[in-house]
């Protein structure tokens, strides 16, 4: 299993932070991803986001997602969200009626994921 963590701290007035993490799991593979946004009360109009996307490319492969915010100035804007999703089997079969071998369409998925 693969653990990632962020966090992103905003210590300072006007602040901005961003984090985006896209990521591919295959076989039995796992994926963990924990990630904390911290206003600190001197932090007015901080603006910070987190973003989590992974492709799971088999019925085995596993991710979970914890994101958290952690607010304590009420003057700020912040937003996380996180998605996970298999491949499209309907994807798959375009590609192919495209001309794609089936491999091909799931390198091409993954690679423009």
């Amino acid at each position: 299993i693969k653990n990632l963590t962020i966090k992103q701290i905003h210590r300072g007035r006007h602040t901005v932070s961003s984090s985006l993490v896209h990521g591919v799991v295959s076989g039995r593979g796992a994926v963990s991803f924990k990630a904390l946004i911290k206003i600190e009360p001197p932090a007015a109009h901080a603006d910070a986001q987190q973003t989590s996307k992974h492709l799971l490319l088999c019925p085995t492969a596993r991710a979970v997602a914890v994101p958290a915010i952690e607010v304590l100035n009420d003057q700020v804007r912040c937003k996380h969200g996180s998605a996970m999703s298999q491949l499209d089997p309907a994807l798959i079969f375009y590609l192919q009626s495209r001309g794609l071998a089936a491999d091909k369409a799931i390198a091409l998925i993954t690679r423009y994921f």
